[in-house]
């Protein structure tokens, strides 16, 4: 009775054993099959990276992997790239082919995807923020600022339409030297095969008690070219004509036709600093000698926190050449500021 036993329980090991060695090799084998189906990424100083090939946009591969998620690499620090899925392929001419992505010595590649739509269809994009700015020094003088306000835009593939606003409220010693608000409209149309030329028109309003502005008004439109345009670089000029209505609290009213030429410069210096400088100058046609100039610089910081917070600190300047009585002709702010995008 007890060698059965001992012949049973024998036989049991066995049993066991050879189920175990069979699940230790249908996980060997799986896991060896989901290497093998993972794509490739060899980067030019030797790393291989192994993942899903989601795309290659605008230069950029996007890959994700199991353990750190997706990444996003220049191409031009990959040396090769290799997908076992089918993936959907854009050639220069336009072309889309649905295969196996087996990259050349260079790496070099226009549009790759996976899933979803071909990357470059543009999509429309709502754009939106918010900022305030806050200073308040004491010592020999009180000054408390509050300044802030918003952007809306919406970005379709051939135009842009944004709504914006802001308010600017300055103490010092107990004494308003600073109030004001406005809001605009702005919208512009891409034109041309190469989408550097543009049309648009906008709209803008100011009430400032500090200039004795009751309301400014103006309203323009006019041609704008891209003189640069990339991923990193943009730089647009603006020509135009307006036309202005600028009531004061003295009950005067003064109107003016004008032109009106502007420019906007945005770059990427490194991937977490922007700097943007835009100006504008805005004279009347009858008065060349009366005339705004508007003009903001600054540089943009994200602060690498869970939602889009940036840090924008910079200059604004504002000069008029005819100021109303007993206001100077040109008010310079120095700001620090805390821009939420959602």
């Amino acid at each position: 009775m007890l060698n059965f036993s001992i012949v049973f329980l024998i036989k049991i090991f066995i049993v066991v054993e050879e189920m175990f060695r069979v699940q230790i090799q249908l996980i060997l084998l799986f896991c060896l099959a989901t290497i093998a189906m993972a794509g490739e990424v060899k980067l030019k100083d030797g790393s291989l990276l192994k993942g899903k090939i989601l795309k290659v946009h605008n230069e950029v591969l996007t890959i994700e992997t199991n353990f750190i998620g997706k990444l996003s690499i220049k191409m031009e620090d990959i040396s090769e790239v290799a997908s076992d899925e089918v993936v959907k392929i854009k050639n220069e001419d336009g072309a889309i082919h649905e295969k196996k992505y087996q990259s050349n010595d260079d790496g070099l590649l226009l549009t790759l995807w996976s899933d979803g739509q071909d990357p470059d269809i543009f999509q429309n994009i709502w754009k939106r923020s918010v900022w305030l700015d806050f200073n308040q020094r004491n010592g020999n003088s009180t000054e408390v600022q509050y300044k802030g306000g918003f952007n809306i835009r919406y970005l379709r593939e051939r135009d842009t339409t944004k709504f914006s606003g802001r308010f600017d409220s300055r103490d010092r010693n107990e004494r308003k030297t600073s109030d004001d608000r406005q809001i605009g409209l702005d919208y512009e149309r891409l034109m041309g095969p190469n989408r550097k030329h543009s049309w648009y028109v906008r709209t803008h309003w100011l009430k400032d008690k500090i200039d004795e502005i009751k309301l400014r008004s103006t309203y323009a439109s006019g041609y704008g070219y891209y003189f640069l345009r990339s991923l990193k670089t943009q730089l647009r000029g603006r020509a135009g004509i307006q036309y202005r209505i600028q009531d004061y609290y003295e009950d005067s009213t003064e109107r003016s036709t004008g032109v009106e030429f502007g420019m906007d410069f945005k770059t990427k210096i490194l991937d977490n600093l922007s700097w943007y400088t835009e100006m504008e100058y805005s004279p009347a046609f009858d008065d060349f000698s009366n005339y705004i100039v508007l003009h903001e610089s600054g540089f943009s910081v994200p602060l690498g926190i869970d939602i889009e917070l940036n840090l924008r600190a910079g200059i604004e300047h504002e000069y008029t050449s005819q100021p109303a009585e007993d206001v100077e002709s040109i008010d310079t702010r120095y700001f620090l500021r805390l821009e939420f995008e959602f």
